[in-house]
């Protein structure tokens, strides 16, 4: 049995942007299936691969947002400030490339923010 410590795959916050822009489409298709709980602890990193698998999926009546904000809508229980922020940031900086991804979902209109 392999332990949480010698598994490869992390929950760390420090990711890379290979591992963000996947950290970022697992967000959008969790959103887009309804999953009832969206957390870091439902999602795991690879960091030698760069690969983040969507774990615990249970579909069904999703937890409503706590706020407007877009980070409130990927998130059904927000991560640190810091780890929000440099997520907004990296969605920011790939503008495009995120409303392509929820384009590919039908999800724009609900992951649109002013600014983002």
């Amino acid at each position: 049995m392999i332990s949480k410590t010698d598994a490869p795959y992390s929950t760390a916050k420090t990711y890379n942007d290979a591992i963000m822009w996947e950290l970022v489409k697992v967000l959008i298709f969790r959103f887009s299936k309804r999953i009832r709980s969206t957390t870091l602890s439902n999602i795991m990193v690879n960091e030698a691969t760069n690969e983040v698998l969507s774990i615990g999926e249970m579909a069904g009546e999703r937890i409503e947002p706590r706020g407007n904000r877009l980070i409130d809508y990927l998130f059904t229980k927000l991560p640190k400030k810091k780890v929000c922020d440099r997520i907004i940031a990296f969605i920011r900086s790939h503008r495009a490339e995120f409303q392509a991804e929820t384009a590919k979902y039908h999800v724009t209109q609900y992951l649109r923010v002013p600014g983002v």
